[in-house]
């Protein structure tokens, strides 16, 4: 070959090899024109490829070996849902997506127009969960727990919220968090105010069957109508 560069000639194809060049011998002006903003890489092959450029504001998010990274936009923390106006004997929010890990419910004013109790239920793609709860709550009236002599409530159909709501108005929040991804496992943690001075709170904890996908709040009873405030839920 050194003939060849010795009469300024060109070196027959594939005659130069990886051990003929000098390590930082090829500068960046020999390299192909590229797209402004793209960035090399490596597909699942081995072969050189590229990285499109992307939005501006992503970042580069590696997707594990064998597949080759890609811009993606920034997580903003929570997505807010459209809050509800209290109606209906129970109200729904779907459409959950897969992923997430992490729901607080809140109240501002909520009320019903009944004495029934009060309770949050979960469910997936296969339906609202109503059974197999381990939840327990209590409400403090006044100094005493339990405005109808009760001072803790088990509940088995949903995550409860009250003992009673008496026909009162609620503020407060209820955070659902996954516990167990592969179980599908959901906690919960609440505490609300009542309008007549109450604080009740709770706790407990569900196995779904699938990935969340829903959360409603009901009546035990569920004949009461919600007929003020508003609910919400955020999630991430």
């Amino acid at each position: 070959m050194s003939q060849y560069l010795r009469q300024g000639g060109t070196p027959p194809a594939n005659s130069v090899t990886t051990a003929m060049l000098q390590d930082d011998a090829v500068s960046l002006a020999k390299l192909a024109s590229g797209t402004d903003g793209e960035l090399i890489t490596w597909d699942a092959s081995g072969n050189p490829t590229a990285v499109g450029a992307g939005t501006s504001g992503h970042f580069l998010k590696s997707q594990g070996a064998g597949s080759v990274p890609v811009f993606a936009a920034v997580s903003t923390g929570f997505t807010h849902a459209t809050p509800q106006s209290g109606s209906g004997t129970s109200m729904t929010f779907g459409s959950i997506p897969a992923g997430t890990s992490l729901i607080i419910i809140t109240m501002h004013d909520f009320s019903s127009n009944g004495g029934d109790e009060w309770m949050v239920q979960i469910g997936d793609s296969g339906g609202i969960e109503t059974a197999d709860y381990r939840s327990q709550r209590s409400t403090n009236t006044n100094g005493s727990l339990g405005s109808d002599g009760t001072p803790n409530s088990n509940e088995s159909q949903g995550f409860g919220i009250t003992v009673d709501g008496d026909a009162n108005t609620f503020s407060g929040q209820m955070i659902l968090s996954l516990h167990h991804p592969t179980n599908h496992t959901w906690t919960s943690s609440s505490s609300f105010r009542r309008a007549a001075y109450d604080h009740s709170w709770g706790a407990g904890s569900k196995d779904l069957s699938a990935e969340l996908t829903q959360v409603r709040i009901t009546t035990k009873g569920g004949s009461e109508t919600f007929d003020g405030g508003t609910i919400n839920i955020m999630y991430m």
